[in-house]
């Protein structure tokens, strides 16, 4: 079995680079048809792949295609800006990057809910640096005292996983610009992972789990 498939492998090829010349030659032209052919297969396959959070290789599927500009107006109806994909880009990265793709297009989606509720601010960038801000430094919370707790930590803000971060990044284009996106968790305004216990979840009603974040909204009245 195996020689038939040597066989008609090397008719393939004489049949490619032909067999009128020294056999040096045609075996040279043999290993460059071999090499720029498996150069070609290696770059179709990684085409079909993205990288996990933590540069594992994951098959990821594209929900949707992101538009090329940034449009007004997408499906939660408020103004899109570049700051707007950075600051949920990064709290994407910094709040979910070794999560699922579930778990962080739910992360996401929280913070979008908070900019349609009124006990939030009206924009990405502020619900996600919303917090308790000391009068003698308004430009920085109080540590441990934000909405989300990488912005408070006191520690640097800069991705140190590239590909985790261009994950994040597409997840939140794909939140925030694609006018065809559905949410991947439907009306959660809170969240926390299954390791912690905050004293506000037993008061909220509970929506879902993607990974380890529970997902939460506020009880029916």
């Amino acid at each position: 079995m195996g020689s038939s498939h040597v066989t008609s492998g090397r008719l393939l090829l004489t049949r490619i680079v032909g067999t009128d010349m020294p056999s040096n030659e045609f075996h040279n032209k043999v290993e460059n048809v071999v090499i720029w052919s498996t150069v070609v297969f290696l770059i179709v396959l990684l085409g079909y792949y993205k990288i996990s959070a933590y540069g594992g290789t994951q098959r990821v599927e594209l929900k949707l295609n992101i538009p090329e500009s940034i449009p007004r107006q997408n499906i939660w109806n408020i103004p899109v800006t570049e700051a707007d994909i950075t600051c949920m880009a990064l709290n994407i990265y910094f709040e979910a990057r070794s999560e699922s793709i579930e778990a962080q297009y739910a992360v996401a989606d929280v913070v979008m809910y908070r900019t349609m509720h009124y006990n939030f601010p009206s924009t990405p960038c502020d619900v996600i640096n919303d917090g308790i801000y000391s009068k003698w430094n308004p430009t920085m919370p109080r540590k441990w005292k934000c909405s989300f707790m990488w912005v408070c930590d006191r520690l640097p803000d800069i991705p140190k996983n590239a590909e985790a971060y261009k994950v994040a990044e597409y997840i939140a284009k794909d939140v925030l610009t694609n006018p065809d996106y559905w949410p991947e968790i439907e009306y959660a305004l809170y969240y926390h992972a299954d390791y912690v216990h905050p004293r506000w979840a037993p008061t909220k009603r509970f929506v879902g789990r993607r990974g380890t974040h529970i997902f939460y909204d506020n009880p029916v009245k």
